[in-house]
């Protein structure tokens, strides 16, 4: 949690010094900070909105002027950290012309940001597992997750064009079993490997599950 604790201090340090009319934008990313840090560490259920209110150190008042409920502060806090994510894998991507690299890029660098703090990841995928629970917020956590498949899809669709898959497959068919295969390998990984071997084991299956999907839809010699 010392990335989370970070953000914390420099938000604090945000508040004190900024002019009132950037205190606001301030303010709310001071929330999210503090709402990242309490979902991770207590989980949503078990988190209250005047434990968030009491740990951000606001008035209700003011959380209410920048979110109308805790159930959707914790959707922006998924969304948030998602929208890290996907800024991350761009930019690793952006560097190769082929589109099988850039998915091989993107994979690498999604499993990197997870295993730079396994418990932090660990607790993020429970907090969506809890809001997807939820029969009104799930149709939010799904759209967040989509924008992975998406992504993964256009890729797909432009290595077909590039010769690199079969033009007979289903991009987005295709993406949302990269995505799960992905997703599955991590759940794998945190039931089976050691602490101190996550890091080795995640990449390697990682690369492994790639490898044999884009060698099963590339097309004939």
């Amino acid at each position: 949690m010392s990335a989370i604790k970070m953000h914390l201090d420099a938000d604090l340090q945000d508040l004190q010094t900024t002019r009132p009319s950037e205190r606001g934008a301030a303010t709310r990313r001071h929330l999210l900070a503090v709402a990242t840090e309490q979902f991770l560490a207590h989980g949503y259920a078990c988190t209250s909105l005047s434990d968030l209110i009491r740990a951000a150190g606001l008035t209700k008042g003011a959380f209410y002027h920048h979110f109308p409920s805790k159930e959707a502060l914790a959707v922006e806090v998924v969304r948030v950290r998602q929208a890290e994510e996907a800024a991350a894998v761009v930019q690793a991507a952006v560097g190769y012309d082929r589109a099988v690299d850039q998915l091989r890029a993107a994979v690498q660098t999604a499993s990197d940001l997870k295993d730079q703090d396994q418990g932090e990841a660990t607790s993020m995928q429970r907090l969506c597992a809890e809001l997807a629970a939820d029969s009104e917020l799930a149709p939010q956590i799904a759209k967040i997750c989509d924008t992975w498949i998406d992504s993964a899809a256009d890729l797909v669709a432009r290595a077909q064009l590039q010769g690199d898959i079969r033009a007979d497959v289903d991009a987005r068919q295709a993406a949302e079993m990269l995505v799960a295969t992905f997703l599955g390998a991590e759940q794998q990984c945190m039931m089976t490997a050691r602490h101190e071997d996550f890091r080795g084991e995640f990449r390697a299956r990682v690369t492994r599950c790639l490898d044999l999907l884009l060698e099963v839809l590339k097309p004939a010699s």
